[in-house]
């Protein structure tokens, strides 16, 4: 059973983005990609804290240390920590956009798919034997086999496509191995004028445990 969507962050974001659950910090994350913001809702005061960059937030993932999160900015991958910013970090113009790649904890970068449209959706099943990834314009959500002790994905097949209702963005993967997109994101560009609540932050309520998130593996934790 899967309750109604209710609003949680009215932040009027333009493109919000990227939202990841941070258990130690009891809040989420998430960006707005327009306008430079990475926002925090803490859900034991419902307060949302808002910081500025000097260029896009694409996306954001937890690491090894609790106070330190990756950040994908416009132009380069950086280490953040909340805590100890109050405004948000600067950099350069540019980039890449309609590519896969991984970034290892000794900065290696290795490209694992090209020719993407809109780049969205990365997600491991609990027993990490798969990952999914999704291209928005193309309506499509791949699914590959994924080696826990490598990295390494192989054997792209499609898992969702050309579904009527709408196109895949972000998601999750619960316990039971289902997709899913439980804190939602959404954008004010191109709302029907009058519409109040478009850019919010919504959440919705299901009788299905999550997982834990994944953690990107600097700090020298193991997988």
């Amino acid at each position: 059973m899967i309750g109604e969507p209710v609003c949680v962050a009215p932040t009027g974001d333009v493109c919000g983005e990227g939202a990841v659950w941070h258990a130690a910090h009891n809040a989420v994350y998430w960006t707005d990609i327009n306008r430079f913001l990475i926002h925090r809702l803490n859900l034991a005061n419902s307060s949302v804290r808002t910081w500025l960059f000097d260029e896009p937030v694409t996306s954001l993932a937890l690491t090894d240390r609790e106070d330190v999160l990756v950040v994908v900015l416009g132009s380069r991958v950086i280490l953040w920590e909340p805590a100890k910013d109050a405004h948000g970090s600067s950099g350069e113009a540019g980039g890449q956009d309609g590519i896969l790649i991984r970034l290892d904890p000794d900065a290696q970068v290795t490209t694992w798919r090209k020719g993407v449209g809109i780049a969205n959706t990365l997600a491991w099943s609990p027993d990490r034997r798969r990952f999914y990834f999704g291209d928005t314009l193309a309506n499509v959500i791949w699914v590959y086999d994924y080696d826990s002790s490598t990295g390494a994905i192989s054997d792209e097949r499609p898992f969702l496509q050309g579904f009527a209702r709408g196109f895949p963005d972000g998601s999750t993967v619960d316990s039971e191995s289902f997709l899913w997109t439980l804190f939602v994101t959404t954008a004010s560009a191109e709302a029907p004028r009058g519409n109040r609540l478009a850019g919010s932050l919504f959440s919705l309520q299901t009788e299905v445990r999550g997982q834990p998130e994944n953690c990107f593996r600097f700090y020298g934790c193991a997988r």
